[in-house]
């Protein structure tokens, strides 16, 4: 008989700890602590596979504390946190630096709970597709978070370094960026996923001051998709999905692993860091685009 995967479900309120036992006792082996000092004596007993937690605790430490101790501690066990929104950006940086895997905004609901857990029990197979936000506006990755969350990898940026260090170390499949970042144009930014990432799919977020840029980015066959700003939410469920559908039907040879096509590309992708070809690419682009 197979042994169940252990989960950890750690919050300060119990109710709320013996609701979500209940969901998950037929599935897994449910573990609960109500305060960060329990949960790590829990890790350290037990091989504890996905640890779940509030971030707001009043006890001794906060859920992002937790991880944080969890991942130095348990390196494999896959972390998810409970925040509300004001908490957002801390948790997507975390989630950037692979310090957690998911978030799950307050107040919750049982299928956004479970579509989370399930995909993080998945990941004891390869890496999954990964879908990078570029924005300086952080309600972007909200929106998206809120579609896409349980099924795949989310990054966001708000530079452009960032966004570089990102498509470096991850599989990103989906390029969803603003024209503008910072008062930067993105043409450099595509110039760079399109060289050393050709697989990736870029969609473009735009206003109409920006019709000429995206224009001859579409007819150029650098971008898949653009999209009006403000951001409609079906609009843009409806075109990442058919970015995700043209990336699978364009890339049959990618029937590898995600992580084997990972090793695949990072010879060729990860030979010079992609900031220092940055550097090189901004006079070469800038002339390309005002020529």
């Amino acid at each position: 008989m197979t042994e169940k995967l252990k989960i950890l479900f750690v919050d300060d309120e119990k109710p709320i700890l013996t609701s979500l036992e209940a969901m998950f006792k037929k599935q897994y082996a449910v573990f609960t602590a109500t305060n960060g000092s329990d949960a790590l004596d829990i890790i350290h007993k037990h091989s504890i596979q996905i640890i779940v937690s509030d971030q707001r605790m009043p006890a001794d430490m906060s859920g992002i504390e937790l991880l944080a101790e969890v991942k130095e501690i348990s390196p494999n066990t896959i972390g998810i946190l409970f925040s509300s929104y004001a908490d957002i950006e801390v948790a997507i940086e975390f989630i950037n630096n692979n310090e957690i895997f998911r978030f799950v905004e307050k107040p919750w609901n049982k299928e956004q709970i479970k579509n989370t857990i399930e995909a993080a029990a998945s990941m004891s197979t390869p890496e999954h597709l990964a879908l990078l936000v570029v924005s300086n506006d952080i309600k972007i990755y909200a929106i998206v978070h809120h579609l896409f969350g349980h099924k795949l990898n989310l990054y966001y940026a708000n530079q452009l370094e960032k966004a570089l260090n990102i498509l470096e170390h991850h599989n990103i499949g989906i390029l969803l960026t603003d024209t503008m970042l910072q008062r930067e144009k993105i043409n450099t930014l595509i110039q760079v996923v399109n060289e050393n990432h050709p697989l990736t799919i870029s969609i473009v977020l735009s206003t109409q001051a920006d019709a000429h840029l995206i224009a001859r980015l579409i007819n150029e066959g650098k971008i898949f998709r653009y999209l009006p700003k403000p951001v409609d939410k079906q609009l843009l469920e409806f075109n990442i999905n058919a970015a995700l559908k043209a990336y699978a039907d364009s890339h049959p040879e990618l029937s590898l692993s995600n992580n084997e096509a990972d090793e695949e590309t990072s010879t060729k992708e990860k030979s010079e860091p992609l900031t220092n070809k940055l550097k090189s690419l901004k006079k070469r682009i800038n002339d390309f685009w005002h020529h």
